[in-house]
């Protein structure tokens, strides 16, 4: 591999002469942010980066306090386990007290989360006795004693706390890397005080926004109940995080424990594999690669000729992409030796969880992402161009086909692959209950006329990542989530979080003042704050009893019913 040549990362790939040209005709705000010309920043007050460091830490206090709050108030209220904890917590229970061979069938996920659950219980026994604390003998950490439901959902509340963290790191990297902010620095021996301050408000902003991004619904609800989720996702992309390093084999591990969490996760091992092997094609021909971003692709024959490009030189570096890759490579053939093995992916309950090909899940996905990226992604304002965006399409003949045949596509596709799974009519605890039954089952056609909203959405979100992510990137994300989303027979919101999470860190910035980034963080802080404050005020305060009783009598036998995610 002598002929390899390194090259330092770059955040996006560099294009051939014909699309410089074309870039160059583009407005500053669609350009990839590697490629727009370097502007001298606005003079800042000195203490606007001190109130900006203010405000994030309050946000960050406010968001731990929250979430102790809420786990204490959904102890207090919900002591016992609840919806799909009644499998989870009684087979952490027993993972606690060492009874390793016990195994609910039910359970369609691995042993993760309880053995971590056993592990902590472990450790804090431990400590307990190497400090001589007295332990009652009802303690969880008593010998022999199981985990209690608080001690077991406080472990989903920690990751909720460690979650800012992770987030911020994810924002610094992709963002801030090093060789980006010296590149963007003042040079002039004035500016240093300047470059200080500034260096301070895009620190705080950055703290700010990842507390905006950990509010995320979602994923914020779960912290507070023990479910798989929190776990999953944190590893998920602490593994992602470490892929962008470069870091492979601490990655795999994380991976690793991801996948104990959800089996499901080594879709994302592939996407992480994929995205690392562009990287190391970017690197290792910076000046002969036809890779670009989205916004600068010329026909169709530009995109095939982007794809036989990589998949030769994959071909000929096979050697080298194996030694770099194998860690990624040797977990994925565990991973679908375990597939063979088990005959399917699922553990437990198969009847209830068959693979098909429910193709709307990618329009639901859409659908959701531009709702909840309503501000980090700039939604209104794609959806302000929508209308002179289409009218352009009409003149070109290639863009009038596709306009064309995309909601014929859209059409065909919801009606063969449409999927009503029982868990999806029959539960009424979950929004997506009342969305299906309200929607899209309002009316034979309702699924129908939605269609329009899919195309806008589909590219409102993707017309954000046009021209900051590669051509490569936006293939091996698609192709992921299409494998995460597409057999699943259930709709679920949380099946979309890690996708919307993965996009959402890699939301563009804005062009211009720091103070347009800072509008979309605080829309978007005030926006999930106001959905989680809904959606645990419905939890916690309306619950309700199936059958003929009132909503408001809890004697009885009767569990109480409650809305959730």
């Amino acid at each position: 591999m002598a002929r390899r040549k390194q090259a330092a990362p770059q955040a996006a790939p560099q294009a051939v002469e014909p699309q410089a040209q074309a870039l160059d005709k583009q407005p500053l705000d669609q350009q990839p942010l590697d490629q727009q010309p370097l502007e001298q920043p606005p003079l800042e007050q000195p203490h606007s980066g001190l109130l900006l460091a203010a405000l994030a830490l309050a946000a960050a206090v406010l968001y731990a306090a929250l979430l102790l709050g809420l786990a204490w108030r959904v102890d207090s209220l919900v002591p016992g386990p609840y919806m799909d904890e009644i499998f989870h917590i009684p087979q952490a229970q027993a993972y606690c007290r060492a009874m390793f061979r016990s195994w609910d069938p039910k359970i369609t996920t691995p042993a993760g989360p309880y053995l971590v659950s056993a592990a902590a219980r472990w450790l804090l026994a431990s400590l307990a006795s190497h400090l001589a604390i007295p332990v009652p003998e009802n303690s969880s950490l008593a010998p022999g004693g199981g985990c209690s439901v608080f001690m077991l959902r406080s472990l989903n509340t920690l990751f909720g706390l460690a979650t800012p963290l992770l987030i911020l790191a994810l924002l610094r990297h992709i963002h801030c890397p090093p060789s980006h902010v010296q590149s963007r620095a003042p040079t002039a021996p004035r500016s240093a005080h300047l470059s200080t301050s500034q260096s301070t408000s895009q620190s705080a902003l950055l703290a700010l926004e990842a507390v905006a991004v950990s509010l995320f619904p979602v994923s914020f609800f779960f912290h507070s109940l023990y479910y798989t989720d929190s776990g999953s996702t944190f590893f998920i992309l602490l593994a992602y995080y470490l892929s962008l390093r470069d870091k492979i084999v601490l990655s795999t591990l994380a991976c690793f424990v991801s996948i104990w969490f959800r089996q499901t996760n080594a879709v994302w091992l592939i996407f992480m594999a994929g995205t690392t092997a562009v990287r190391i094609f970017h690197q290792t021909y910076p000046d002969s690669t036809l890779d670009c971003p989205p916004a600068q692709l010329q026909s169709p024959s530009h995109l095939a000729r982007i794809l036989a490009q990589f998949a030769w030189r994959c071909v000929a570096d096979l050697p080298y992409l194996i030694w770099r890759l194998w860690p990624y490579m040797f977990l994925l053939e565990a991973c679908i030796i375990f597939v063979v093995f088990n005959e399917g992916i699922t553990m437990g309950d198969k009847e209830n969880h068959v693979p098909g090909l429910h193709v709307p899940q990618l329009y639901y996905f859409f659908g959701f992402t531009a709702f909840f990226g309503l501000f980090p992604l700039g939604i209104l304002s794609s959806l302000t161009l929508a209308p002179r965006t289409l009218w352009s399409s009409l003149g070109r003949s290639d863009s009038l086909a596709a306009v064309a045949a995309a909601p014929v596509v859209m059409a065909e596709t919801i009606r063969r692959f449409t999927i009503e799974h029982p868990f999806l009519l029959s539960d009424n605890r979950h929004f997506t209950f009342y969305i299906w039954k309200n929607v899209y089952r309002r009316h034979a056609l309702a699924r129908y006329v939605l269609i329009p909203g899919y195309m806008v959405s589909i590219w409102a979100v993707m017309r954000r990542f046009a021209t900051t992510q590669s051509v490569l990137w936006h293939v091996v994300f698609g192709v992921c989530l299409a494998a995460a989303l597409v057999p699943s027979p259930l709709l679920e919101f949380r099946y979309f979080m890690v996708p919307y999470l993965i996009l959402r860190v890699h939301a563009p910035r804005p062009s211009g003042p720091a103070n347009g980034q800072m509008g979309r963080v605080v829309g978007e802080l005030l926006m999930n704050a106001a959905v989680n404050a809904a959606v645990f005020w419905l939890f916690l305060m309306r619950p309700f009893v199936w059958g003929s009783r009132s909503m408001h009598d809890a004697s009885g036998s009767v569990p109480l019913q409650r809305f959730m995610w």
